[in-house]
């Protein structure tokens, strides 16, 4: 996670789509299940998905309203994609997230907690 100056919300968590629907919302499943104490939004990139994914995302995220999903026509890579969605992002902290990760705790207040609390990591 990176730390920037920002107070609107306490995480920005960037996903990055490429072909794997199912992945993807099985992860922003379980930070909605997990994730608790914090307030945070999820942006989501469809890097050109070469199927059905780019409509499947756009449908689930509009029942999400802590999701942003940004599609693009274009394969940009994983950096540029990142890229482009943390152009969005309103967190003080950003967490990139691989789309098959799986949360099974409050990882992310546990987290944030423990950068807050030791100041000499970075």
């Amino acid at each position: 996670m990176i730390k920037r100056q920002s107070n609107k919300i306490d995480l920005s968590i960037i996903i990055i789509n490429y072909m794997t629907y199912y992945k993807t919302v099985n992860t922003i499943e379980s930070i909605i299940k997990y994730t608790e104490k914090i307030t945070y939004e999820i942006i989501l990139v469809d890097n050109g998905s070469k199927n059905n994914d780019k409509q499947l995302l756009s449908s689930y995220c509009k029942t999400k309203p802590q999701i942003l999903f940004i599609p693009s026509k274009t394969n940009l890579g994983f950096g540029r994609g990142n890229n482009l969605a943390l152009k969005y992002a309103n967190g003080a902290y950003i967490c990139f997230l691989n789309s098959d990760t799986e949360l099974t705790k409050n990882s992310f207040y546990e987290g944030i907690n423990y950068l807050i609390t030791h100041t000499d990591v970075g």
